[in-house]
């Protein structure tokens, strides 16, 4: 359960969707791994997403880290970016519609 940021220097809860982005870590589906069935979520606040990204590290443990500002432009798409691909793990950013009523997931899997 997400219940702050991924930055560990940044205490902010996760309250909602429309703050921030949502990551999501999962055995990459081209590769058979020995990590099968692992699904987890992470999330950067607005305030650290708007000048930090997650990577996967060489041990399998994703961690924020700090990428241009080219890269930390708004995300406003929907559906799902690769961020990283690493030993068997797939690393996606999730995006969200954003509508009037508030914000709706689109989730795949």
């Amino acid at each position: 359960m997400l219940s702050k940021c991924s930055n560990p220097f940044c205490s902010a809860p996760f309250l909602y969707l429309r703050d921030g982005e949502l990551f999501r870590l999962e055995a990459d589906p081209k590769r058979h791994s020995g990590r099968p069935g692992r699904l987890e979520y992470f999330w950067l606040c607005g305030g650290c997403s708007s000048k930090m990204s997650l990577r996967i590290s060489q041990d399998g443990h994703v961690l924020p880290v700090t990428v241009p500002a080219l890269e930390c432009a708004d995300f406003n798409q929907k559906g799902m970016t690769l961020v990283d691909r690493r030993d068997g793990l797939l690393l996606t950013r999730l995006g969200f519609a954003q509508t009037g009523q508030g914000t709706g997931a689109v989730f795949f899997g």
